[in-house]
């Protein structure tokens, strides 16, 4: 049994760790909605039970891929070198790292030791990650401007998710330290993408759900920059805090209005691309309604979990089924039309 587990180890594509963090961030979602509205019993209960059974499924889902994956990088490491200098799936490397720091960020209320542990394991292997990655943006021969698709955030998005989870004994300037590198870095790589898809070829049918990925950094920065600016946690919105959430809700609208053309892919890990930024879009949005009190944001907050959980239960029996048919497709291959 075990010999067959290390075979069908060589199969596992490191973008399946970004189901962890689908499931991961949906029920940091149902954490920030139950703190941002404050439902009362039972709907409290109701809600809090459903964002705890989400989070051990993710908790599990991330346990047993990443022991299934550590099988491939010890008897499959060949594949594992080619999959980090893919263009597409090297940048997943990140979703890793991305787990762990939520992981820290929802195992708080457990064990606040353990919560500190997992974020500092996973901002310091983000940092690597990040590091790496960008030099081999730099430092290379091969990359063409067709190769960018917006799995090229990754690494910024994980970045952008560091400052949320640092201790409150950490130097706030180390959370301010990871924001402005993910802002930075966030605008360079949005100017490259967009003039990578006004003057080029489209992408492949089977990357445009990675598409999603361009809400995650602007979200994300909005959530870190609240975070950083309003230690004693009274929530203000100043003017980059609008700047920051406004473009988010512009590209989310923008990609929500092509659903239909969305739908006619076939589905393949790619489609889970879209549920870690959207449902970052409806913590910032839920963040926006602490701050001014306006119920749009709160529907708009609810909307959009009702919508990813329903999204991530059919996405999940999807992924179940190609995985026991051995039709796991991945990002750096066209799949084949259903």
């Amino acid at each position: 049994m075990f010999q067959k587990l290390i075979s069908q180890s060589a199969g596992i594509p490191i973008s399946l760790f970004s189901v962890a963090v689908g499931y991961l961030g949906l029920a940091l979602g149902y954490e920030t909605l139950l703190q941002a509205i404050g439902f009362v019993w039972p709907l409290a209960d109701v809600i809090f039970w459903i964002g705890s059974s989400v989070f051990w499924i993710g908790f599990f889902l991330f346990a047993g891929i990443a022991i299934v994956y550590f099988l491939k990088l010890l008897f499959h490491f060949k594949l594992c070198a080619n999959e980090l200098k893919n263009a597409s799936e090297g940048n997943f490397f990140s979703s890793i790292s991305i787990s762990v720091i939520l992981l820290g960020l929802m195992l708080y209320s457990l064990s606040p030791a353990l919560s500190m542990m997992l974020t500092v394991i996973g901002s310091i292997l983000q940092f690597l990650i990040a590091i790496y990655i960008v030099s081999s943006w730099i430092y290379q021969e091969h990359w063409q401007v067709s190769d960018l698709n917006p799995a090229w955030f990754l690494p910024i998005v994980g970045l952008l998710l560091i400052p949320l989870g640092l201790p409150k004994t950490f130097p706030v300037e180390l959370g301010w330290f990871f924001l402005s590198i993910g802002l930075t870095f966030w605008l360079i790589m949005f100017s490259l993408i967009l003039y990578r898809l006004f003057f080029h070829p489209p992408l492949a049918s089977y990357l445009e759900p990675t598409l999603f990925i361009l809400i995650a950094p602007p979200a994300l920065g909005f959530i870190a920059y609240m975070t950083l600016t309003n230690q004693a946690g009274v929530f203000e919105v100043d003017l980059v805090a609008r700047i920051l959430f406004y473009t988010s809700l512009f590209l989310s609208f923008l990609l929500l209005s092509q659903s239909f053309r969305f739908s006619k892919i076939p589905f393949s890990l790619a489609s889970w691309s879209g549920v870690f930024p959207l449902t970052v879009m409806a913590i910032a949005s839920l963040i926006m309604y602490q701050s001014l009190r306006l119920p749009l944001y709160s529907y708009l907050g609810v909307a959009l979990l009702a919508a990813l959980s329903l999204t991530v239960l059919y996405f999940t029996v999807r992924t179940f089924i190609a995985l026991k048919n051995g039709h796991l497709l991945i990002l750096s291959r066209e799949p084949e039309i259903e």
